[in-house]
């Protein structure tokens, strides 16, 4: 989970963070979808399930911050068996040490952004009412996936929100 940010660079939880190396707290409803996947070499411990699995692979561990880590790297193509449910909620109480960085914003940067984030604190009186109005914005904006996003300037999260609307996932 990269919940730490600089102004520059996202960083992940540091793992003696993560719910005093708890279990996730996890409920889930509805359906399981069993599946396998088929996960090329990337010679790191992540494996990629779909939402939250709930029956994982030997020798992996889903941590405290829902990411599945095999034991050791992938470092050749490889199949992995997984049980997900898509209705959940995972960590409902977290540690005040593991949402510490996700809170921290650096000083001086993105205004454009810490105007939206006051606005949406101004007319939701809750943390979930707030992560729904964000939630809302990424499903209403015209956000794009790509491979060869723009590069940001100096309030680069104002420039991704409000400009390029262009981003990828990597690790």
């Amino acid at each position: 989970m990269f919940n730490d940010y600089d102004g520059k660079t996202w960083r992940t939880t540091p793992a003696y963070l993560q719910r005093g190396g708890k279990a996730p707290a996890v409920e889930f409803a509805g359906n399981t979808y069993r599946y396998v996947i088929t996960l090329e070499a990337h010679n790191l411990r992540w494996l990629l399930p779909l939402d939250l699995p709930l029956k994982l692979p030997a020798d992996s561990t889903l941590m405290p911050t829902l990411e599945t880590l095999a034991r050791e790297p992938v470092r050749n193509r490889a199949r992995f068996a997984f049980t997900s449910a898509v209705e959940f909620s995972a960590n409902r109480e977290e540690a005040p040490a593991l949402l510490q960085p996700a809170l921290r914003l650096p000083r001086g940067l993105n205004p454009r952004a810490r105007e939206l984030a006051r606005n949406w604190q101004a007319r939701f009186k809750t943390a979930e009412m707030i992560s729904n109005a964000a939630l809302l914005y990424f499903r209403q904006e015209d956000f794009v996936f790509t491979l060869q996003p723009p590069l940001l300037g100096a309030n680069a999260v104002d420039d991704f929100l409000f400009g390029t609307r262009s981003g990828f996932w990597e690790r």
